[in-house]
């Protein structure tokens, strides 16, 4: 039971490396409509993932191992739980190294669009400087408390 919990949390990290990938392109690409979906389901994944990880502790506990490190180092010795442990170990290393660089994207894109819409309000505010929606922070100045009914 704990092989096939350790199997299933490769391939699930298999799957989510995959999922981050196609969000990078995505962001580079800038094909927004695709990333808040990507989310989702990227999210569903890690509760999934987080779900399998706290099921096999709990088998290898009931199985005697009163620490899953104890677990992991009796795994150590056989070789090939070895290099299903060593796999798993380096797809979430490549995960943490390729979600730090979505997020760097993402930040950087979300910067870029802020400035960029500062510089256009600037500009328009720059072009029309009698136009009152542009002067005074957007407030229209006139008479304070006009009586609509006359």
């Amino acid at each position: 039971m704990l092989k096939e919990k350790l199997y299933r949390i490769r391939q699930a990290l298999n799957l989510l490396l995959e999922m981050l990938e196609e969000e990078f392109s995505c962001l580079k690409n800038r094909k927004m409509d695709k990333i808040a979906d990507l989310e989702v389901c990227i999210q569903g994944l890690l509760e999934q993932l987080n779900r399998e990880k706290q099921e096999f502790i709990i088998i290898a506990r009931k199985k005697g191992f009163d620490s899953v490190f104890k677990f992991f180092n009796n795994l150590g010795q056989i070789d090939k739980y070895s290099v299903l442990l060593t796999d798993i170990k380096q797809k979430e290393q490549k995960i943490k190294i390729l979600s730090a660089k979505n997020n760097a994207l993402a930040v950087a894109l979300a910067n870029q669009t802020a400035n960029m819409l500062n510089f256009l309000q600037t500009k328009i505010k720059e072009s029309n400087p009698e136009n009152p929606v542009y002067t005074n922070g957007g407030k229209l100045v006139g008479r304070p408390n006009i009586n609509l009914r006359g």
